[in-house]
């Protein structure tokens, strides 16, 4: 029997998958007009603001005020350095996060692979226990 396919059948296809690569094109243009449409919609909105309050006298001049007496290395510094600490601390709640979630999945491989296996005693979350702390 032959398994090719007739080109009645090809054509049918190939008419199938262009129609899906085009759906997506579109799709995916869409998506980055609405995604850039709407950066370009807030700064038409900032920038309507500003003008607003361009030569008007207003607690943003104290403000602006208060921020141009702070060198913009200092300012960024501070920035990265708590911005770094935050992912990390995200970074590490997110592998525990994964540990807990995957750990008796790889407790039951692991007691298929050795039955004499024994445990490590470690927490849920791959922490270890507060009796075996320095």
């Amino acid at each position: 029997m032959d398994s090719r396919k007739s080109k009645a059948e090809l054509l049918a296809e190939n008419q199938s998958l262009r129609a899906e690569r085009n759906s997506a094109g579109i799709a995916n243009v869409v998506m980055y007009l609405i995604k850039y449409g709407a950066f370009v919609w807030i700064s038409y909105h900032i920038y309507l603001m500003v003008a607003e309050l361009a030569g008007k006298h207003t607690f943003a001049d104290i403000g602006f005020a208060v921020f141009s007496n702070l060198e913009l290395s200092v300012a960024l510094g501070w920035w990265f350095g708590i911005s770094g600490i935050i992912y990390g601390l995200w970074q590490a709640k997110l592998r525990k996060d994964t540990v807990e979630r995957l750990q008796n999945r790889i407790q039951f491989l692991e007691s298929k692979l050795d039955t004499k296996r024994t445990s490590s005693q470690l927490t849920p979350r791959g922490e270890t226990r507060k009796e075996d702390e320095l």
